[in-house]
């Protein structure tokens, strides 16, 4: 029965982002490279590193704004058709066993996604 439903849901999450991916995305922001890498301390606070990702502990504003994960994607080169392909489906994404896009940056060759 479940996986009956999660076709379902997944033919429609398809659709609507084939019929949707050329637009923007509005709801997810454009943070700054240098606050980025300012939260993470100049990129030291690695959780975990492997050949196409390496993820940061992030701490943005002054204690207030709580702990986010950062993530640097290294795999998409100079491509930036996949990379903004990639924001807007994460951008879209929401359920309560994942972290939800926050943010993103683009500066000194890295790509970085930010989630909370």
């Amino acid at each position: 029965m479940d996986h009956l439903l999660i076709r379902k849901f997944r033919r429609r999450l398809l659709a609507w982002l084939h019929r949707s991916r050329s637009g923007r995305v509005f709801f997810v922001r454009r943070i700054p490279y240098k606050d980025v890498k300012r939260a993470t301390d100049g990129f030291q606070r690695v959780i975990y590193s492997n050949s196409e990702v390496t993820a940061y502990a992030a701490r943005f504003g002054e204690g207030g704004g709580g702990v986010f994960l950062v993530k640097e994607l290294k795999d998409f080169g100079q491509q930036n058709d996949v990379f903004c392909r990639q924001i807007q489906f994460l951008g879209r994404l929401h359920h309560r066993h994942l972290l939800s896009l926050k943010g993103f940056s683009v500066g000194q060759d890295k790509r970085l996604l930010e989630a909370k």
